[in-house]
């Protein structure tokens, strides 16, 4: 967090406080700054959420941190977490915007739901360590998926067509 924003915030807990105390304070009033009070707080969690993801750390590992996502709620927190702070996009996608610690593109991230990671994540430059090493890591976790019983295909291998059947492409 930024340190302007934890002034904010600090000086919106010494303000509730205060309320808090005071005889005089309605409970109007401990509303009102209760009300700012929590904004504050989720708009810092969003930084925050955000500056981790862009440091590279997973939708799981950031739900093991955060209160109220992380194991002990009992389903995948990771995907609550980032629901929580996805905003439509085109195509009625969700995601998160946010900027790469590593190679500094603006990035577009369709949450913790598999796949490829540049399907997940789009927008790292070509040069970026981070995706690269992350592109690497969900290859190499496909080798360790055994072949399919059904047919013995090896994960990640292409599929072959299917003798005579015109695919459209010239291939045939």
């Amino acid at each position: 967090m930024d340190a302007q924003r934890r002034v904010q915030v600090r000086a919106g807990l010494v303000r509730l406080q205060a309320v808090l105390k005071s005889e005089r304070a309605s409970p109007l009033e401990e509303v009102s700054v209760a009300g700012r009070i929590a904004q504050e707080a989720q708009a810092a969690f969003v930084f925050e959420v955000k500056a981790a993801r862009s440091a590279g750390h997973s939708w799981e590992r950031i739900a093991e941190h955060a209160p109220g996502f992380g194991p002990a709620a009992g389903d995948d927190g990771a995907q609550r977490l980032f629901e929580s702070l996805a905003s439509a996009s085109g195509g009625g996608r969700a995601c998160v915007s946010l900027r790469c610690g590593s190679c500094d593109g603006v990035v577009v991230d369709r949450g913790p739901y598999g796949g490829h990671p540049s399907d997940a994540e789009q927008g790292h430059r070509q040069e970026c360590a981070r995706h690269r090493r992350d592109v690497e890591r969900y290859v190499a976790s496909l080798s360790d998926v055994p072949a399919s019983p059904s047919t013995g295909i090896e994960p990640g291998a292409a599929c072959p067509a299917a003798p005579g059947i015109d695919l459209g492409f010239g291939l045939e």
